[in-house]
């Protein structure tokens, strides 16, 4: 993580969160987590506005109910799925779905 840090310490649009600890061998080396920030003047108006609303929305919730749903809308993992890959019941997957969705729907911003 620090030789990844320390080689991208210019490029202001990689963000290597400190506190990330995951990383992969790749056959062309090492992966590792990383944020790219996506300037704002890079997305239609319309759609900054939308996806902030949504991700402040979102952050919110619990940090499990954002990964519950995130494994679900991003991967478009079943409920089972979901439950056996994080150890948790069905129920509570179901209700952290559903939660995420209410909070969407919710007309503050």
């Amino acid at each position: 993580m620090a030789l990844a840090r320390s080689l991208y310490p210019d490029h202001s649009n990689i963000v290597i969160d400190p506190l990330e600890t995951e990383s992969r061998l790749h056959p062309d080396g090492f992966a590792v987590r990383a944020w790219v920030l996506v300037p704002k003047g890079d997305v239609p108006e319309d759609r900054f506005e939308a996806i902030s609303t949504s991700l402040r929305k979102l952050a919110r919730l619990p940090p499990d109910a954002r990964q519950i749903f995130f494994l679900a809308t991003s991967y478009g993992l079943r409920v089972q799925e979901i439950a056996s890959l994080l150890g948790v019941s069905p129920r509570k997957v179901r209700r952290s779905i559903l939660t995420a969705i209410a909070a969407l729907d919710t007309r503050e911003t």
